[in-house]
């Protein structure tokens, strides 16, 4: 069986993205330990007109405590605009096993500066390992 490439394939380490919490790792991941705020975001990217796969590679270090949750989104124009946006809570993730979790986009057009942002809000507690956008191959 022949597998085909993705068109688009861009993956960097969460300690090279820009963050407002958090501790990076020497094994390039970023640790965030019941703070609010962004996590990661970025990288600022301009994407030709198609569709996409993008998010986090996440870990969830301790249950989630009361209304804690993190949102996942992909944004343009400084986060000006909102191009699709995922909630996170404490069943989405199991402790201690990391996930990729994703947003589909589709853009109708290039977009310049996109960002994949991961916000956390009523301090859950995750390490974040690396950043994936992708465009799927098509055809067969």
């Amino acid at each position: 069986m022949l597998v085909q490439q993705p068109m688009f394939y861009h993956h960097q380490p969460a300690s090279t993205l820009p963050y407002e919490i958090g501790e990076n790792q020497a094994d390039g991941s970023r640790i965030g330990l019941g703070q609010n705020g962004f996590l990661s975001y970025g990288p600022y990217i301009n994407l030709q007109a198609g569709r996409y796969f993008a998010g986090f590679e996440l870990e969830k270090l301790a249950t989630f405590c009361g209304s804690a949750t993190a949102k996942l989104e992909i944004a343009a124009q400084q986060g000006r605009i909102i191009l699709a946006t995922r909630t996170i809570r404490d069943p989405d993730l199991i402790t201690g096993i990391p996930a990729l979790l994703t947003l589909n986009l589709k853009l109708e057009q290039s977009t310049s500066g996109v960002e994949v942002r991961l916000l956390c809000n009523g301090q859950p507690s995750l390490k974040v390992s690396h950043l994936t956008i992708f465009e799927p191959s098509t055809g067969g």
